[in-house]
C-alpha cells in the first residue's frame, strides 16, 4: 500500500480510509500517518467510542495514544480507572503514553501508580516500559511552570 501511495496517493487514499474504517481491519500505523491530519481526527471519536465500550481494536488504542487530544481525556480516563488490570500491555502502555502527551501530571501519577505495584505486573506481567517516559515529561512539564 505504501508503494502506491508513493506512486499515486488518489488511488491509496480512499483504500486508507476505508481500511481505517474498517473494524475487521488493522491497518498498519506507518500507512495511517499518509493520511490528512483531519481525516486521522475525524474518526478519532469512533475509536474513543469502541475504548469506552470495550470493543476496541488494538489500532485504537493506538490512534488514541498518537492522535487524540485532551478533548477525549475525561472519558478515556474513567475507562482506564474502571479497567485498570484487565487490560493487556499494548493497550495499558497506549493508553499511558496518550495521558504523558496530553496530561503529563495525571499520565506521571499514573506510571508512578501502576508501576510500582506488584500486583499490577503480577496481573498483567506488564513491565511499564513508559516508566522512564513519564519521569522526563514529568521533568518537561514542570519546567514549563
Amino acid at each position: 500500500m505504501k508503494r502506491i501511495y508513493e506512486i499515486d496517493p488518489s488511488i491509496a487514499l480512499p483504500i486508507l480510509l476505508r481500511d481505517l474504517r474498517d473494524l475487521r481491519t488493522q491497518p498498519d500505523i506507518s500507512l495511517i500517518k499518509l493520511l490528512p491530519q483531519e481525516e486521522i481526527s475525524a474518526v478519532i471519536p469512533a475509536a474513543v467510542d469502541r475504548i469506552t465500550r470495550n470493543e476496541a481494536r488494538a489500532l485504537d488504542y493506538t490512534l488514541v495514544d498518537r492522535y487524540a487530544d485532551t478533548g477525549v481525556l475525561a472519558s478515556i480516563q474513567a475507562t482506564f480507572e474502571q479497567e485498570l488490570n484487565k487490560w493487556d500491555c499494548g493497550p495499558q502502555d497506549a493508553m499511558l503514553r496518550y495521558f504523558l502527551r496530553v496530561a503529563p501530571e495525571y499520565g506521571a501519577a499514573e506510571v508512578a501508580r501502576l508501576c510500582g505495584r506488584e500486583t499490577t505486573r503480577a496481573a498483567t506481567g506488564c513491565c511499564c516500559e513508559v516508566w522512564a517516559i513519564s519521569f522526563r515529561m514529568r521533568r518537561r512539564a514542570r519546567s514549563r511552570h
